[in-house]
Order: structure tokens, then sequence, then C-alpha cells
């Protein structure tokens, strides 16, 4: 059983009051984000862009500006977007509770370029 069904399970018995399931809850969200990282990679014929930010960082700045995307180069940008990725549109659906193991976002390439975005 996973960690927060066993909070649930905890508050469902009684055995925690609904204050003490939501601390425990928020911890095991802040738990499941340390240490992990988005990464962007765009390979194209010109240049290279390797961008890896930390979930905690993204996370803050959506709540604190409600947007990330200004923090990813224009370039890469406009290469996703070539390969139908709405990059603005990946950001708003994160969601902070990744599994431990690598997980790939979207990928694609064409003739000349390849993208990547995952939770490494």
């Amino acid at each position: 059983m996973n960690e927060k069904l066993k909070v649930l399970k905890m508050l469902e018995e009684g055995k925690i009051t609904a204050e003490e399931a939501e601390k425990l809850l928020n911890a095991i969200d802040r738990e499941n984000v340390k240490g992990k990282r988005l990464v962007i990679r765009v390979k194209g014929p010109d240049e290279n862009i390797n961008l890896s930010l930390p979930l905690n960082f993204i996370k803050a700045m959506m709540k604190f500006s409600g947007k990330c995307i200004n923090l990813i180069p224009e370039d890469a940008k406009e290469k996703m977007k070539e390969q139908g990725v709405d990059i603005s549109k990946v950001l708003e659906e994160i969601d902070f509770n990744f599994p431990d193991e690598q997980q790939v976002i979207v990928e694609g390439r064409d003739s000349d370029s390849e993208f990547y975005i995952g939770i490494e």
C-alpha cells in the first residue's frame, strides 16, 4: 500500500486527526519531489540545449508566479513547437508525485532534431 493510502486509512480508522493527516500528506508530497529534476533536451543541427531544473524550484515558481515557461530558452520552445509539443501545457500539467524511477513525459524527433522532456 502506498504511503498516502496508509495515511488515509489511519484517518479513516480514527488513529489520527484530519490535521495530522494533512501534515503527513504534505510531508509525503515534499519528499516525493526532493532531488528530482525536470530535464529538457533539444538536439538540433546547429545547437544543443540541455536544461535541468529541480522540481522543488519549479513547484515554488509555479506557486509564486503561476508560470515558469520563461525559464526555458526560446529556441528550445520553438523546436518543441515544431514537433507539436506545447511546453507551457506540459508544465501546467506536471504532477509532482512521480515514482522514484525516471519518467519520460514526451520525446520526439524529425530528420534533423530531437527532443526529450522527462523527470529524472
